[in-house]
């Protein structure tokens, strides 16, 4: 969660997949945004960036997504 006034960072452009934003999110970016996946692929590319991010976060062994980022982020 931003503090009270921050203003999210979103990353986009280029996210096809769960890589693509995990990348994104490691780099900084609070969110995401999908647009040309989302038409291409339609709405199941939601379900597996989730599924793909779930997966980062158990070979982490992180607690949830933002612990998981928190660490790779220090690697």
């Amino acid at each position: 969660m931003l503090p009270c006034g921050a203003r999210p960072i979103i990353g986009v452009g280029g996210i096809g997949n769960a890589e693509d934003a995990w990348e994104k999110l490691v780099a900084g970016a609070d969110l995401i945004q999908l647009y040309t996946a989302f038409i291409y692929r339609g709405p199941g590319v939601v379900r597996d960036i989730v599924h793909g991010l779930a997966e980062k976060v158990r070979a982490y062994n992180a607690t949830g997504l933002a612990d998981a980022l928190q660490r790779a982020r220090k690697a």
